[in-house]
């Protein structure tokens, strides 16, 4: 405890660092509370080293807090944007890949279908967001294949 207290800048450069290595490589950003963290001890530690804040335990943590606080108000809504707007490939590799099958009702990016096989009901998801809506009763191919939703397309064939 005592080399903590005698290089306190540096152990809130390296617990910030820490974190960080933590929330990116274990748990892939998905929290981003050790990320918030992690920058808030990491900022802390740098102004304590460059005389910006006295290196005093209770200065650090409260400098962290207020930083951690302050991060989290300021880029929480961008970040999770981010993690929004990435793109979960479809599984392209599966058994089901080509089945046909005659659509039960309208299809299309904001009007979904269902459809029963194997004793699941499965959602039926147009292959493309833009796609025209495909009417009941069209016969389509699965193109992809995600959790409890089948990806398809017109048949060629119609």
């Amino acid at each position: 405890m005592e080399i903590i207290s005698q290089n306190l800048a540096e152990s809130f450069i390296a617990a910030g660092v820490l974190m960080i290595a933590i929330e990116a490589a274990i748990l892939g950003f998905a929290t981003l509370f050790l990320l918030f963290l992690g920058a808030g001890s990491l900022l802390t530690g740098l102004a304590m080293s460059f005389g910006l804040i006295e290196p005093t335990m209770i200065n650090g943590i409260a400098s962290v807090a207020g930083i951690s606080v302050a991060l989290a108000i300021a880029l929480w809504k961008p970040m999770k944007n981010m993690q929004a707007n990435s793109v979960v490939p479809k599984n392209d590799k599966s058994d089901f890949m080509g089945l046909t099958f005659l659509l039960t009702s309208d299809l299309s990016s904001s009007a979904l279908s269902s459809y029963r096989y194997s004793g699941i009901v499965w959602s039926v998801v147009p292959d493309s967001p833009t796609a025209e809506p495909i009417p009941a009763g069209t016969k389509v191919i699965v193109t992809g294949v995600d959790v409890g939703s089948f990806y398809v397309k017109p048949h060629p064939e119609e």
